[in-house]
């Protein structure tokens, strides 16, 4: 009994961790701050995006992401989901999370909803997204849903 509740404690713990790994790299991942998002991947992930390619090279994700910031300049991500199949032993775990980005896409706001799918492992103390497969929905206005640029945060708010 006190095995099965350890090993369960465990697990949570490690979705956790996870969680808050993923959180970190959403912060990361708005623009101006992508390549920094590139130390959540593990050296022999595969990044899925469906009809926006898949890449596995961590120079390709690189490029991927330097091309992202030529058209978008602002870019807000949200995540929720959820961790499961978490292994100890093998040190892997699965996640399933739908994104709600909204990103400032050439000039204009846009809005993105996304499912995830992936697979993560630890690497070097850390954990990591292994597989990342993810397929987009974006909103079908050409011209966004605003046409005013966003307001500035607090200089208190401003790291």
């Amino acid at each position: 009994m006190m095995e099965q509740l350890s090993d369960r404690i465990r697990k949570l713990e490690i979705a956790n961790e996870i969680r808050n790994r993923i959180a970190e790299q959403s912060r990361l991942q708005d623009v101006p701050y992508a390549l920094e998002a590139l130390e959540f991947y593990s050296s022999d992930s595969v990044m899925d995006l469906g009809d926006l390619g898949a890449y596995q090279d961590i120079e390709l994700k690189r490029q991927y992401y330097r091309e992202l910031h030529k058209t978008v300049t602002f870019q807000l991500h949200y995540k929720f989901g959820r961790i499961h199949n978490v292994d100890p032993e093998k040190s892997t775990a699965d996640g399933t999370y739908v994104f709600l980005e909204l990103p400032i896409t050439r000039g204009k706001a846009t809005f993105y909803i996304i499912r995830g799918e992936m697979q993560l492992k630890q690497e070097d103390g850390l954990w990591k997204l292994g597989q990342w497969d993810q397929r987009l929905a974006s909103a079908p206005y050409d011209e966004g849903w605003a046409n005013t640029e966003p307001i500035a945060a607090p200089t208190s708010m401003q790291q």
